[in-house]
């Protein structure tokens, strides 16, 4: 006990010493100036990116706020407008609806537009339909026909409501109109007609401005159903499209949002407004990417400026670090016995060496010193560290000139290249049946670490019996057949010899198996196996596949096949002799 006390106050100041010493070398090394220039680099390459990604932020939100708001404006501009022209519309059949309830006569529509109270023919066409649906009266002559099967004149004939009905009416060209009717009524109240103004869809997209929407801009009439009476974008003019989705996410919200438009799969700041007395809602969408095009040039532009300054700072950088990596480069020499020594911890589970280079007059290593070493690496070599300390290699090991180690620490001293290897060891005054080594050169000398991995390698070796082998048995499994074949038919293809492959099955084990049990069923198994290994030569192989199948690997054969007879009838007989287990006497045969 005293003595366990002496070594404790010896050793343990010299412990806390040797930590407050890296510690120290570990600040010392923090303020060089080969660290503190990457740090001010880091700290620069930070400003700069952080600047031109708050830059970047701030432009990409102050073009959005730009876009968000023309998409207001313009929406604002197009409802007013179309107020306008759908009141126009409206006005006139009001008109129609007035002039044909006083006049009561056919000539009705020709007075209205003699009188100019109703709009261009070159733009509308306006007709009057009786009660049966028969166009009586038309401001084009061409215009006649019958609409009593149409939707929207069912609809007035059977609604009170002279509320306008808004369709879409295709025509032969692959064009189309949009349509607005209203229900007149006879002086009792009843129905009498309608009245119906059509126009091309053109006359309420033709405020699309490029300059402002650009090529993939929208402008839009929809339904109540969410469908396009007509959109436009750039110089593309369609209707029937589903925009529902636009009216479900903004509804009657004044603010615009950038949404995925599913008609066309363009990403727009989109904004909708419900019509007040009709059943209209008018769209204004600008694309993103028109409306980004000039940010994300200056993007580009702010990116580019970012990367050229930071190679420069990285350029400039590195050229400092490298001036003062070499001014700290001598005294980091005089630090590395020192870091030598603390790279080989005693708190190490490794055996650690530290060796110095002998050389002779010609400047030729011809042995090492042992310089240090730890504990483990003592006790390796079943010793006390001051007896080893000091010693030469050579003296310590005399093996090590014969058996390559000798000549390896030299190649790692000379080349610096570090070296790793495995091997059962050979050295007797080791204590380890398997070592690992790594050998890494140090100024004057290398560093030895060995390590005992005899449990590894025995681990190791007991998994890959396991694996290989068959657990009840022994014997090798399906895993090793295709090894044990190809390693007896190239001997057999060498010595121009044949090879016998006999496959093996016990008669009614699974009624041995039921009857007595597994446990009976796996003695008898083992019993077998051990009397088929009996009966072959050790250069023959005998492999259990599963169950009760099993294969022989019979080498070096003649290729007679009369001479197998003896041989596969001294296997049957020897399974077929009595098998005890327990009380209970076996006898079984085999296929």
């Amino acid at each position: 006990m005293r003595g366990d006390t002496s070594s404790t106050s010896l050793h343990g100041p010299n412990t806390v010493a040797r930590h407050r010493s890296i510690l120290k070398r570990t600040a010392g090394r923090t303020l060089e100036t080969y660290v503190l220039f990457p740090l001010f680099a880091v700290l620069l390459l930070s400003v700069i990116w952080l600047g031109t990604d708050r830059l970047i932020r701030v432009e990409s939100a102050s073009v959005q706020r730009a876009a968000l708001d023309s998409s207001r404006e313009l929406v604002e501009t197009y409802e007013a407008q179309i107020i306008r022209n759908l009141g126009g519309i409206d006005q006139t059949l009001k008109t129609i609806d007035y002039a044909y309830d006083v006049q009561k006569k056919r000539s009705t529509l020709f007075d209205l537009q003699q009188a100019g109270l109703l709009p261009s023919t070159l733009i509308f066409r306006i007709c009057v339909t009786n009660g049966d649906g028969k166009i009586i009266a038309s401001t084009h002559a061409d215009h006649a026909g019958d609409v009593s099967q149409q939707a929207y004149f069912q609809a007035h004939r059977a609604n009170t409501s002279t509320f306008p009905i808004v369709t879409v009416v295709p025509l032969p060209n692959n064009k189309w109109q949009m349509q607005f009717s209203r229900r007149l009524n006879a002086p009792d109240g009843s129905f009498n007609g309608i009245a119906i103004a059509s126009v091309d869809p053109d006359y309420f997209t033709s405020g699309y401005d490029h300059a402002r929407l650009g090529d993939h801009g929208v402008l839009g009439l929809l339904n109540a159903d969410g469908r396009f009476l007509v959109k436009r974008s750039g110089d593309r003019v369609s209707w029937g499209e589903s925009a529902a989705d636009v009216l479900s996410t903004i509804g009657d919200s004044s603010d615009s949002q950038l949404l995925l438009n599913r008609w066309d799969g363009v990403e727009r700041y989109t904004n909708a407004r419900r019509l007040y007395n009709f059943p209209l809602a008018v769209v204004v969408g600008l694309s993103l990417t028109e409306q980004s095009e000039v940010f994300q040039k200056q993007k580009k532009q702010y990116l580019w400026g970012a990367t050229v300054a930071s190679a420069l700072l990285i350029a400039i950088t590195l050229m400092l670090t490298r001036m003062s990596w070499q001014l700290a480069k001598s005294r980091m020499r005089t630090r590395k016995d020192q870091e030598t020594y603390y790279a080989a911890s005693e708190a190490s589970l490794d055996a650690v060496f530290v060796l110095r280079s002998l050389h002779d007059s010609k400047g030729e290593i011809r042995d090492f010193i042992l310089d240090n070493a730890n504990n483990r690496g003592a006790s390796m070599f079943g010793r006390i560290k001051s007896d080893l300390l000091g010693k030469r290699l050579c003296q310590l090991l005399p093996q090590s000139r014969t058996n390559g180690l000798f000549d390896t620490l030299v190649t790692v001293a000379q080349t610096g290249v570090v070296h790793e290897l495995e091997w059962k060891n050979d050295m007797p005054d080791v204590q380890a049946a398997w070592l690992y080594r790594q050998i890494v050169h140090v100024e004057d000398g290398v560093v030895v670490i060995i390590r005992d991995i005899s449990e590894r390698k025995q681990t190791e070796e007991r998994i890959s019996h396991m694996a290989h082998h068959d657990a009840l048995t022994g014997l090798p499994n399906r895993t090793l057949l295709e090894d044990r074949i190809q390693q007896a038919m190239l001997h057999a293809q060498r010595y121009g010899r044949c090879v016998t492959v006999v496959f093996m099955d016990l008669d009614n084990f699974k009624l041995i198996n039921d009857t007595l049990g597994h446990k009976a069923g796996d003695e008898l198994l083992k019993t077998v196996a051990d009397r088929m290994v009996r009966n072959v030569r050790q250069t023959d192989s005998v492999m259990r596949l599963g169950g009760d199948e099993f294969v022989l690997v019979l080498a070096d054969q003649s290729d007679r096949m009369e001479t197998m007879t003896p041989t596969l009838q001294k296997l049957r007989e020897a399974i077929a002799e009595p098998i005890y287990i327990g009380e209970q006497k076996l006898e079984v045969t085999s296929s």
